[in-house]
């Protein structure tokens, strides 16, 4: 991806009880956005130390691959339908990459 990508995190909190369904719906999201074309990665998390925080982590090829999934149908179904089901409003963080270095060395590669 080149300097012009765009990078997004998002965060939502499931509430408790809800929070399968929550993972379920995020799922079919996953699968649905991976097939646009401007979406060169897109990778649900959950937290670690609490299953019912979850994340994506997205890299778009541009701001306007970003918009046109923020605006499709599967896009606007999973946001209807997580409503009520989350503790909050998910927190989308859009992202600017301030360096990239595709020739560095990774730490298994050290020394």
């Amino acid at each position: 991806m080149d300097q012009q990508g765009l990078y997004v995190i998002a965060l939502a909190q499931a509430q408790p009880q809800h929070a399968e369904e929550v993972k379920s719906i995020l799922l079919r999201l996953v699968e649905a956005t991976r097939r646009e074309a401007g979406c060169l990665s897109y990778e649900l998390f959950c937290d670690s130390a609490n299953p019912a925080r979850m994340n994506t982590i997205e890299a778009w090829r541009d701001a306007a691959a970003f918009d046109t999934h923020m605006a499709a149908p599967h896009t606007t179904e999973a946001l209807g339908a997580l409503q009520g089901k989350l503790a909050g409003a998910p927190e989308i963080r859009v992202l600017t990459r301030i360096f990239h270095d595709v020739g560095s060395v990774g730490p298994s590669e050290a020394a």
